[in-house]
């Protein structure tokens, strides 16, 4: 086991797309590296941050097969949150919505609502 985990440590430290493909007899696998964090993220700078979303993308990217597909998988993650903590992440986000009076009228008589 340690001979194969040596090997396969090699091959994912030279490739570029931080995966390798094996073949398999049907469906090939996928090995991804992932990388255990040294440090909570609310203990990291911005830019280490953005650097983990961007490694979360490249990841999620790879397990849905396309960056489309990532998308699509991104937001059915968004739909599985309950609505209080959406509501919590705009807030933490500092992400607010100001609707106008004449704008709300509007979109109450689009919805046909009273």
């Amino acid at each position: 086991m340690q001979l194969v985990s040596k090997v396969v440590h090699q091959m994912l430290s030279t490739t570029k797309e931080n995966y390798i493909q094996i073949p398999t007899g049907g469906t090939p696998l996928k090995l991804v590296r992932i990388t255990a964090p040294r440090a909570p993220l609310s203990e990291l700078s911005v830019r280490k941050r953005k650097c983990r979303v961007h490694k979360l993308q490249k990841t999620r990217t790879i397990l849905s097969g396309s960056s489309e597909d990532a998308d699509l998988m991104l937001e059915d993650e968004l739909r599985a949150l309950s609505t209080e903590k959406k509501e919590q992440l705009l807030h933490d986000a500092g992400i607010t919505v100001n609707i106008l009076p004449m704008q709300g009228l509007a979109i109450k008589s689009m919805l046909f609502i009273p």
